[in-house]
């Protein structure tokens, strides 16, 4: 009950940018009031720096202008399930098998808790496919209807920026 009533206080009367000392019920006893300290109460958190990550992601596309996207395992903290761009890390992971890079498109950023994201977006071809690996090729109006990743969504739109400057590329820039 005592816990209960302590943190019923600090939700209702003891706030952190607003504290309403007058309608305390335990004002006598307060020690920040008595030293007159209550505006350093609670101590303001330090907020964890970002960890920096950097990726490479993989634009391919077929004849038809499919684009091949490939699902994260189930397991994996990170979206599992959804649906992406061939990636990979680009400090120490080895590139996905089968991916033959020819372009580089540009940079895209994304945060992530606790993580800040650089990608670089390439448009590659298939060499051939990779082992193992959930994928599927679809058409940009059918990318609607699968859990796909926002760093992918970006990535298609850093495509769609970059195809205005190109005429040779397949991407289709109302997708």
């Amino acid at each position: 009950d005592f816990n209960q009533a302590m943190m019923e206080l600090g939700a209702t009367i003891c706030l952190p940018s607003q504290p309403q000392c007058g309608r305390c019920p335990v004002r006598k006893q307060c020690i920040a009031r008595a030293q007159e300290a209550v505006d350093r109460f609670p101590p303001p958190r330090q907020k964890a720096k970002p960890v920096l990550k950097r990726y490479a992601a993989a634009l391919v596309q077929d004849a038809a202008g499919r684009i091949l996207l490939v699902q994260r395992p189930a397991g994996t903290s990170w979206m599992g399930g959804f649906w992406e761009l061939p990636m990979w890390e680009t400090s120490g992971e080895v590139r996905p098998q089968g991916l033959a890079v020819q372009q580089r498109m540009g940079l895209l950023r994304h945060s992530i808790t606790g993580y800040r994201l650089e990608v670089e977006v390439f448009r590659a071809a298939e060499a051939r496919p990779a082992p193992g690996a959930r994928r599927r090729w679809l058409a940009a109006s059918e990318l609607h209807r699968f859990p796909v990743t926002t760093i992918t969504r970006k990535a298609l739109a850093l495509a769609r920026r970059h195809k205005r400057g190109n005429a040779d590329s397949r991407l289709d820039p109302a997708s």
